[in-house]
């Protein structure tokens, strides 16, 4: 998957805040924020239907991964859905302005036992998390 890189010291900043729940930021502002975007550890990716790697930032990884990480369970076979679940989890991070979990920021691995067992568990995004997310006042979340 992507890893981004930004350029934006107040953008980083920002990121680096695991405190801070949410800030207000306009789109405008966001649209002007410059940043890189690079494709980086190639060496973790495989074929559809091969063995998935161990490498793996956890904070991006699916349930069916994070399972196999964390209780030693056979590791899966990489699928399309593996890559929709990473996705998500940067898209959640755009709009909310903080990640699905907290990680260690050096690794993005998941840092607390709570989180760990959520993702190997995980059903559905739940209200916290969809209120994080801010949608201009004219539009019905």
């Amino acid at each position: 998957f992507t890893s981004r890189t930004f350029h934006n010291k107040n953008w980083e900043e920002m990121m680096a805040s695991r405190a801070m729940l949410k800030r207000k930021q306009s789109v405008s502002e966001l649209q002007d924020t410059p940043e890189t975007w690079a494709v980086i550890d190639l060496d973790a990716s495989v074929k559809f239907d091969e063995e998935m790697s161990s490498k793996s930032s956890t904070g991006y990884a699916p349930p069916e991964m994070a399972r196999c990480l964390y209780t030693g369970t056979d590791k899966p076979k990489a699928h399309p859905s593996y890559d929709s679940w990473s996705f998500g989890a940067v898209l959640f991070e755009l709009l909310s302005g903080t990640p699905l979990f907290l990680m260690d920021k050096s690794n993005d691995d998941l840092v607390s036992a709570y989180d760990k067992s959520e993702l190997m568990n995980w059903l559905v995004l739940d209200e916290d998390r969809l209120n994080r997310i801010e949608f201009p006042e004219n539009e019905i979340a």
